[in-house]
């Protein structure tokens, strides 16, 4: 499991936990057009990532930080709809689907950060 932080309209944050998986260079993830996370990407693209483990003596913790940007590519989408399924052996079943345009209100769809020095990080 991970969390996302992303940024309120107000500029409060918002904490929410997700699945994420890395594919291609960059940690992608996915939301729903309605969810808190999807309407504030939509208005700001910041975000922070983060995931780690609760021991102090064992494991890493990881912090990704970068701006996000919708991934709209059927065969990408695709792509990460089977490495979502294989990293949960099934249980979780994912399926690429065309994306319509955003509602005027409302973001959400694949998203994938841009490219820099520090990795990007991608959400649907």
């Amino acid at each position: 499991m991970s969390w996302i932080t992303t940024v309120r309209r107000d500029g409060r944050p918002h904490v929410s936990p997700l699945v994420t998986v890395w594919f291609d260079g960059a940690l992608w993830f996915s939301t729903g057009a309605a969810e808190q996370k999807a309407v504030n990407l939509h208005a700001n693209r910041h975000v922070v990532v983060t995931t780690g483990c609760n021991s102090w003596d064992q494991g890493l913790d990881v912090v990704v930080e970068g701006d996000a940007t919708r991934e709209t590519d059927d065969g990408v989408l695709a792509q990460l709809a089977k490495a979502w399924s294989a990293k949960w052996d099934g249980r979780w079943q994912y399926e690429a689907r065309r994306r319509l345009p955003p509602p005027r209100r409302r973001g959400g769809g694949y998203m994938r950060g841009p490219a820099s020095k520090r990795p990007p990080v991608t959400w649907c």
